[in-house]
């Protein structure tokens, strides 16, 4: 019984992510929206600080932190508060290769499709695929 309760809370934790951008706002919620889809448990944030900013609280339960590109894992990387709660956590990392500036260029346009091809692509490059497609 033990074991295999064990193994679900691991299985929910790997299943559980937050995603983590610059302000919390657009992209890292259209990242999780992507993942929600694709049968994640995924939450954003921002690590430039205010009202969507990421706190320990908001490790508990995570299995993964997807950064929406390196220069926001730096970020995180620099509270050390965070990172030690992270590791401490088992918490592993991924990192995207989407930047403000590709979010910045979606949302001046009329079609955003080639910025969610983006955040697919990029998903699926660091192993988080659909879920729903394994069953």
């Amino acid at each position: 019984m033990y074991i295999v309760e064990n193994r679900e809370e691991e299985e929910f934790r790997k299943r559980n992510i937050l995603v983590i951008c610059w302000a919390g706002s657009d992209c890292s919620q259209m990242i999780a929206e992507e993942l929600n889809k694709r049968g994640y448990f995924a939450e954003g944030r921002g690590v430039m600080g205010g009202q969507n900013y990421v706190t320990e609280d908001d490790l508990s339960n995570v299995g993964i932190i997807v950064f929406s590109s390196q220069k926001e894992k730096e970020i995180f990387d620099r509270n050390q508060k965070l990172r030690k709660a992270a590791l401490g956590k088992g918490i592993s990392f991924r990192v995207l290769n989407i930047t403000e500036s590709d979010k910045d260029r979606a949302f001046s346009s009329p079609d955003r499709r080639d910025f969610e091809e983006k955040i697919k692509a990029n998903l699926d490059g660091c192993g988080l695929v659909d879920l729903n497609m394994r069953y």
